[in-house]
């Protein structure tokens, strides 16, 4: 953990140019106030893009949702944690960073520009990071746990503990589909894009018309509609008797905790199979390809669902 008073925090990236990182870190330690949280996540996320202060947050944030009083803060801090480990790719660890990439992490500001010192150190950061990908999804399921009654976090805390388990592309469908009732996935076989938007108990499937292109307006007319009269297909979901991957079992169990069906509905259907338009007829497995990266909107993520 990097100490608060470390003089590396005045080198590490945060999106405004502000060195209160450690300062705001030192005072939710010993008082949390959701407007000095707020704050905080300006500087570590903007558009769900993340920066070296971010990383060197992460064991400091799960210190203060340890306490078992610490409820409120548990919830938010998961939330914001389950963001970051979705924008992780979990192939890559630490070791695999190129100096590029830890060098964009890092930036000179009151001390002297980047040196090998500084590169090694925000290496160790990024190591820390990658191991505390366990403690995120356990941070996860214990805010999910005392939150199950509210519908408007269970899917987004779903998402943290698939994100930080490696299911990527299930993580940012529950993601996606909680925030804006749509999401983007490719075909795990010939990587064709689609995107997806729920009807009741369905989630309809539209193609890309042409490889990169951007969608069309079909869903959106659909929805207009109240029928997925437009679409190229259904996402299959998966039955609760079939073979499943540990995470996935896992993932369903927790879903199915909730009072809601609706968890348990989305888990279903995006850790099951699709008919890809491009490469069949076989039936292709949806969910466990890599999901492509969806723009993400200026809401911020305190108006996601946190009421």
């Amino acid at each position: 953990m990097l100490e608060l008073n470390d003089p590396f925090w005045n080198k590490l990236h945060t999106w405004f140019g502000n060195e209160r990182v450690p300062t705001l870190l030192s005072a939710l330690a010993a008082s949390w106030d959701d407007e000095a949280a707020s704050t905080l996540r300006e500087e570590l996320n903007h558009l769900n893009t993340f920066c070296g202060a971010t990383h060197a947050a992460v064991p400091h944030l799960l210190k203060i949702a340890e306490p078992e009083e610490n409820r409120h803060q548990r919830l938010e801090i998961a939330l914001d944690l389950g963001l970051v480990a979705l924008e992780t790719d979990p192939r890559q660890g630490a070791a695999d960073q190129s100096e590029r990439e830890l060098r964009a992490l890092i930036v000179g500001c009151a001390i002297e520009p980047v040196n090998a010192s500084d590169l090694e150190k925000m290496r160790s950061i990024m190591v820390e990071f990658y191991s505390a990908l366990p403690s995120i999804r356990a941070l996860s399921e214990r805010a999910l746990l005392e939150n199950l009654e509210r519908e408007g976090v269970v899917a987004l805390l779903l998402s943290g503990i698939a994100a930080a388990d490696g299911l990527t592309a299930i993580a940012r469908l529950l993601n996606d589909h909680e925030c804006y009732e749509e999401g983007t996935f490719t075909c795990s076989s010939c990587d064709w894009g689609y995107y997806s938007m729920r009807f009741g108990e369905r989630i309809a499937v539209y193609a890309e018309r042409a490889r990169g292109a951007p969608h069309d307006d079909r869903g959106m007319s659909d929805i207009k509609d109240g029928a997925p009269s437009r679409a190229d297909g259904f996402m299959t979901p998966i039955r609760d008797d079939g073979v499943l991957d540990a995470r996935l079992a896992a993932l369903l169990a927790l879903a199915k905790r909730a009072p809601s069906p609706d968890p348990a509905l989305l888990v279903r259907h995006f850790a099951g199979t699709f008919l890809c338009c491009k490469c069949g007829p076989l039936v292709r497995r949806a969910a466990l390809g890599q999901a492509q990266p969806k723009f993400v909107s200026s809401r911020t993520l305190s108006a996601r669902g946190r009421t």
